[in-house]
C-alpha cells in the first residue's frame, strides 16, 4: 500500500483526492488544507473520509510536535496539488518521493501565473508534475505536456484548461510513478 500525504487546494485538489481515494493500492494518510477556498476544502474533507485527526491546516507544518508525528508516518509520497506554500526541506524530505503540480511547461515560467506570462510573451505553456526541491519549481520532472494557447484563450480559459490537463496528466501517469516505472 502506497502511503500518501496530500497537500491540496482548489478544484484540482478535489479531483486528485477523489482519484486517489478510488485507487485501491494507495492510502491517503493525511490531508493538509490551504484554507484558501472554504468550499473546496469542505468537499476535500468529505471525499477523503478521513477522521478529523488526519486533516490539518497548513499552519501545523511549522509545529515541531506535529513534525515529530509526521516523521513516524512512513510516507511514500507527499503530493502537493495547487499548493500555495513553499515546503521546508525538513517536511518534504520525510517522504520517499514527492510530486508537485505546476501549470507551466517547466523550466519555462516558474512561479505564479505562468499562463499569463505565456499569453503575454508567447513562451510555451503546458503542465508539469515534478519533484519538490529546495528552490521552487526546479525539481526533477516526472512528466509534462505542452498545451498550446488557442486563439480564443484568455487568462481564465487557459487557466481552467491547464487545471484539467494537469489532472488528466496525473491520472494517466500515477500508476507508472507509483510503481517506479517512471523516474523523476
Amino acid at each position: 500500500m502506497t502511503r500518501i500525504i496530500l497537500m491540496v487546494n482548489a478544484k484540482p485538489g478535489v479531483e486528485i483526492t477523489k482519484y486517489l481515494k478510488s485507487d485501491k493500492a494507495s492510502e491517503i494518510i493525511a490531508i493538509y488544507l490551504s484554507n484558501s477556498y472554504k468550499y473546496f476544502d469542505e468537499e476535500i474533507v468529505k471525499i477523503s473520509n478521513l477522521s478529523s485527526d488526519r486533516i490539518f491546516s497548513s499552519k501545523l507544518l511549522n509545529n515541531k510536535k506535529h513534525q515529530a508525528w509526521l516523521e513516524k508516518e512512513e510516507i511514500d509520497f507527499i503530493i502537493t496539488v495547487y499548493w500555495p506554500y513553499l515546503l521546508d526541506e525538513k517536511i518534504y524530505s520525510l517522504a520517499k518521493e514527492t510530486i508537485n503540480f505546476h501549470p507551466a511547461f517547466l523550466p519555462v515560467n516558474r512561479g505564479w501565473y505562468p499562463h499569463v506570462h505565456s499569453i503575454i510573451d508567447g513562451t510555451p505553456t503546458g503542465v508539469t508534475l515534478h519533484s519538490i526541491a529546495k528552490n521552487p519549481d526546479t525539481g526533477p520532472i516526472w512528466v509534462q505536456k505542452e498545451v498550446p494557447i488557442l486563439l480564443t484563450d484568455d487568462a481564465e480559459a487557459l487557466y481552467i484548461r491547464l487545471q484539467n490537463e494537469i489532472i488528466n496528466l496525473f491520472k494517466l501517469n500515477w500508476f507508472l510513478i507509483r510503481e517506479g516505472k517512471i523516474k523523476s
